[in-house]
């Protein structure tokens, strides 16, 4: 599956259409071409490859009509009105693997696939990827048959190798750290790119080991998942979180910058804190949480294991500094907000 890549599966062909396209048009090179989506780009259709600005599917299409309160309404819509955008695009030489884990984390059902210059090349659909992904589980699962035949000790082997393949944690049923990594990477790799933000937001729960040693590893599995879904409910559209380890999360927070995701994450500590989960051997009472932030900006010219060694730094941060509250490095906020929590400001940008 890691060797799997996009290009070997992407459709060629794309079709293409200025910004300024009427959606009329648009719908018509839809039933024309009979294909589920065009991309949009600044030019015309044969302008030989503009940068990508958004992309339409059918959906879209019908979704516009539906907004339209008058049939002459859809004639005033072009391209740029209904496109989604920003658009998500993949090199092609990502990996299966690494398509897979984007469309499912971002709910995306057409991914553009771009060369190194960022001209669109091919398109994959949530369809073909999932097809493929089911293909090569079928050739593992008969490899594994093989290997019980003949060896127990391969069998255990490629137990081993399905395991480290899984994207999702079996407790939480959210996205595990494997996803979360490829996630980053692909995101990191887009911002880099469009000179735009991100945040990357490490959060543990305070003296969890305590807690599930005091109350029994069920109620430790029952407050993870009462966390986790308080965590979905805190954040904001477009915002994902994993599980990252035993008593941890990861929250990525795309086009975003320190600021706000210091304002989030105050916001689910909070958040946190009110579900009143009962810890006996926590020093609040009950369960809380620490946060540390790591930013992902062009500027910094680092890569994304810098953003998540960042986050893993003032995570420490916070928990030596007393539980239950963000850490981050200081650089870029406004005096209104280091005096909201002032022991967030000793660590210095």
């Amino acid at each position: 599956m890691e060797h799997l890549t996009v290009r070997e599966l992407m459709i060629s062909g794309i079709v293409s259409v200025s910004n300024q396209t009427p959606v009329v048009d648009v719908a018509k090179a839809l039933r024309d071409h009979q294909v589920s989506c065009v991309v949009i780009d600044h030019s015309a259709p044969d302008s030989g490859g503009a940068f990508p600005l958004g992309i339409i599917t059918e959906h879209d299409i019908v979704r516009s009509l539906a907004d339209c309160s008058a049939g002459e309404a859809i004639q005033r819509l072009c391209a740029a009105d209904i496109m989604s955008a920003p658009l998500v695009t993949l090199n092609a030489n990502a990996t299966l693997h690494e398509a897979l884990t984007i469309s499912q984390a971002r709910g995306i059902r057409h991914i553009p696939i771009v060369d190194d210059r960022r001209t669109v090349i091919g398109l994959v659909t949530q369809t073909e990827l999932a097809r493929a992904h089911f293909r090569l589980i079928d050739q593992q699962r008969e490899s594994i048959e093989q290997s019980i035949r003949h060896r127990t000790a391969e069998l255990a082997a490629s137990n081993e190798v399905l395991s480290d393949l899984a994207l999702q944690d079996d407790v939480l049923a959210i996205g595990n750290r494997r996803a979360l990594e490829v996630d980053v990477y692909v995101n990191h790799a887009n911002a880099m790119q469009s000179q735009s933000a991100y945040v990357l937001a490490l959060l543990e729960l305070d003296n969890f080991r305590g807690y599930v040693k005091h109350y029994g590893d069920a109620a430790g599995d029952a407050a993870l998942c009462q966390v986790s879904a308080t965590i979905k409910e805190s954040l904001r559209y477009g915002d994902r979180h994993y599980r990252y380890g035993e008593d941890s999360f990861a929250v990525l927070m795309p086009d975003t910058g320190r600021f706000e995701a210091v304002e989030a994450m105050n916001r689910l500590i909070e958040n946190i804190e009110m579900q009143n989960i009962e810890h006996d051997k926590n020093a609040f009472g009950h369960v809380t949480a620490s946060v540390g932030l790591g930013v992902g900006e062009a500027s910094l010219q680092r890569d994304w294991q810098d953003v998540l060694e960042e986050s893993s730094t003032y995570l420490s941060q916070a928990k030596t500094l007393g539980c239950n509250q963000v850490c981050f490095a200081v650089d870029e906020l406004s005096e209104a907000t280091r005096s909201k929590n002032p022991l967030q400001f000793l660590l210095g940008g």
